[in-house]
Parts: C-alpha cells; structure tokens; sequence
C-alpha cells in the first residue's frame, strides 16, 4: 500500500509541477503573431535596402502616371526583391504591367495574389471600414508620406539623405483601419498618423493592443508602446530634423 501511495505521491507532484510549467512551454498565440509581425517588417525592409542596392535608393511611396496621379505602389516595386528574391513574387512582378493602373485589366488579375509578408497575422478583417476593399487582398503596412519622411510621394530617398541617421527613421508602418489593397498606391500621412494617435480609440486602431510595430531604416522593426508622445513619433518619420530620438 505504501508504494502504491508513494507512486500517487509523484503523479500528483508531476502534474502540479507541468501546470505551472504550462504557460512558460505554451507560447500565446499574440505572442507568436507579434513575432511574426515584426518578422514581416523586417523582411520589408531588407527588400527595401535590396532594391536601394540596385537603384542608389529606397523606392518611391508610389509611381504617378503622366497625370501625376499615384499609379503604382512600393509594394510592388520591391516585390523582386522580398524573401531572397523569391521566384513567385518576382513572377508576379514580371506579370504587372506598369503601361496601366494598379487595377488595369491585366493588373487585377493578380489582385488575389498577395504575399503573406503584406498582412500581419493579427489583423481583425472583420473591422467594418467604409468601402473597404476583399479582406483577403488588405495589407496592413504602409510607408508614411510626407515632404521631409522617408517617402516624399513619387520622389526618392537615398541613404545619404536621411541626417538624422537610419535606426531614428521609419520607413513602415503597421496599420488596421487603414488597411489598403496591397497593390494600391495608397498609404497614410504623418498627420493621418498623429491625429489617430491623439484622437481616436487607438487600440481599436492597431493590430495588437497596447502598440504598433514599426520597421526603421537601418533594417530593424520594433513596437512602439501607445504611450509614445506624438512629437516622437514625428520626429521618428522625419528624415532630416536633425534631432536624435529616444524612445
């Protein structure tokens, strides 16, 4: 009887011990799409330095036509470049026609054809937007337009210009409400940004509570708490205040 207690004895001890063990051997599943998120950024902003690599520069936020209308997007410039130059994204990119717009004819045939790396695992697709585009063709990482960010519209940004140095600069950004077609050249100004900062309910914003992630210039992405003052964020999407930024 006394073994037979004894082995009741370790049984009762293993379980008590693998139920406190439990959450260190279980990651949740935000942790993990928190990983995967700014995973993606990252992966973003090596094809970003790729591409700069092949053109003396980051691409454009957007191609304009002979109009001046944005055309065609970022997302599909560095497609070539994403992922180790992965042959089906390259595929799709030799597809795009860019003698049309983004939902040209021949273009929307490849609407369907988003790369993961476009959309954050934690995305609500169920957020209601007005005119919202199929969930399933939404990316949720946009560059932040502006005369002095990292993508002033159509024109280009190399390296040399950004004074304030590339581990104080954003490229991308990652969104919910703003979610847009992933080969629409659309994207968020910084006072779109700041005035959802202050303004709005942001968590109800943002793909994981409490934040956003961000991937910077100098190839890095990292989160940035809800309690960032606005004239930080700012200067973080300033190429050339000539102010460092501690965060």
């Amino acid at each position: 009887m006394k073994w037979l207690l004894n082995i009741v004895f370790v049984l009762g001890l293993v379980l008590v011990l693998g139920y406190l063990m439990l959450p260190n051997l279980i990651t949740p599943p935000e942790a993990i799409h928190r990983t995967m998120c700014r995973n993606n950024l990252k992966a973003i902003g090596l094809a970003m330095h790729n591409y700069h690599d092949v053109y003396g520069s980051f691409p454009p936020a957007y191609v304009a036509d002979q109009d001046g209308n944005p055309a065609h997007s970022w997302r599909i410039l560095i497609l070539p470049y994403l992922d180790s130059y992965n042959a089906d994204f390259v595929s799709i990119y030799e597809q795009y026609r860019f003698d049309e717009p983004w939902d040209g004819p021949n273009n929307s045939e490849l609407h369907d054809l988003i790369p993961d790396v476009y959309k954050c695992p934690s995305y609500d697709a169920n957020l209601e937007v007005p005119q919202r585009k199929p969930a399933k063709t939404l990316s949720n990482y946009v560059v932040v337009t502006s005369p002095h960010s990292a993508f002033p519209y159509d024109r280009t940004v190399s390296i040399g210009d950004i004074s304030v140095g590339t581990p104080n600069t954003i490229l991308v950004t990652e969104v919910q409400r703003h979610a847009c077609h992933w080969m629409e050249p659309v994207d968020i100004t910084v006072q779109q940004l700041i005035t959802d900062l202050e303004f709005t309910v942001w968590d109800e914003d943002l793909c994981h509570q409490g934040g956003m992630h961000a991937g910077f210039a100098d190839g890095s992405a990292q989160f940035l708490p809800l309690t960032l003052e606005s004239d930080t964020f700012r200067k973080l999407v300033t190429k050339d205040g000539g102010e460092m930024v501690e965060f």
